[in-house]
């Protein structure tokens, strides 16, 4: 019992310590602008951070050509991010991105939030290669902070309290009352996910199947704690709610379908290189359009519906 509460102690820490952080870049950006000084400091702190990373990088990798050892991956993560940081502090080559990530490249929130979700970007890549198999099992109270957590970075990065009254933050995170017709819309939506999920479940099966099988064990594993239909439901809300009003909230209106997507699907380090990583970038786009052409509610609804039925016929053929 001891353990299980400094547990939950360490993550309502490491979530408060999220959020504050979120909450002092999201101000200090939205104060930069038409503030030089401000501006200044962002372009100090990142560039700073991506020059010696980079730095980092290129002389580790320069060492190892020298001593005649293979370059290792840390060299290329810390030279990837490095160049990330530069790219979008260089005027004319965030305005080149934007060619293909639709944000405002004038904007400072923008700037910032390109940098840091293309550098956790690239590291949810590392982890999906690495693939170490090491994934802690899911608890309740886990489940619980984390939504809350993501909720509360969601309501943060569109300016809540900043320059947004809490009421206009729901409407630009689409959280509104769906009509009647929008819900069976969502319902439907759920089916058309179980078909991405399943071909892409064949798909590993024929042509990755020792994939396929550490990704069953990395499920089970991580599952393991909440294999009830309290803990499916659980799972289902939490999930749903949590990384719906982040991601399609709050992200993609700045950063398009596209990009929101791949970060989705690379944050999804359990399933590795693999078929159905391939699976959760399409549902991205799937959730993507819904958010565009309905709302964020729909997509709770989608996916919290998708996730609990997945998981309760897993419960139930197990």
């Amino acid at each position: 019992m001891g353990g299980e509460l400094v547990d939950v102690i360490g993550m309502l820490l490491s979530a408060l310590a999220l959020v504050g952080s979120v909450a002092f870049f999201c101000l200090w950006a939205h104060r930069a602008e038409g503030n030089r000084a401000l501006t200044m400091g962002l372009y100090i702190v990142f560039g700073a951070f991506g020059f010696f990373v980079l730095l980092y990088g290129l002389g580790s990798a320069y060492r190892s050509y020298l001593e005649g050892e293979p370059v290792g991956n840390i060299s290329y993560l810390a030279a990837a991010l490095g160049l990330i940081a530069g790219i979008g502090l260089i005027p004319p080559l965030r305005l080149l991105v934007t060619k293909v990530v639709p944000f405002d490249p004038h904007s400072k929130p923008d700037m910032v939030g390109f940098i840091v979700l293309s550098q956790i970007a690239v590291l949810s890549i590392v982890a999906l290669a690495a693939d170490d198999g090491e994934f802690e099992p899911l608890t309740y109270p886990y489940l619980v902070i984390q939504a809350a957590a993501f909720i509360a970075v969601a309501f943060l990065l569109v300016g809540t309290w900043i320059y947004r009254s809490p009421r206009s933050s729901l409407e630009r995170l689409g959280l509104v009352r769906p009509t009647q017709k929008q819900v069976w819309i969502s319902v439907g939506f759920v089916f058309v996910l179980f078909i991405v999920s399943i071909t892409s479940s064949l798909l590993v099966s024929e042509f990755q199947p020792e994939i396929g099988d550490e990704i069953t064990d990395n499920l089970g594993r991580m599952t393991e704690n909440i294999e009830t239909g309290p803990g499916a439901l659980l799972l289902g809300v939490t999930s749903g709610a949590g990384e719906e009003i982040l991601v399609r909230g709050a992200i993609q209106p700045r950063y398009g379908i596209a990009f929101t997507s791949l970060l989705f699907a690379v944050l999804h380090a359990q399933y590795g290189l693999s078929f159905v990583t391939a699976g959760v970038f399409v549902t991205g786009v799937v959730f993507g359009l819904e958010r565009k052409y309905l709302n964020t509610t729909c997509c709770i609804i989608t996916h919290s519906l998708y996730n609990t039925t997945a998981v309760a016929v897993t419960l139930v053929i197990a």
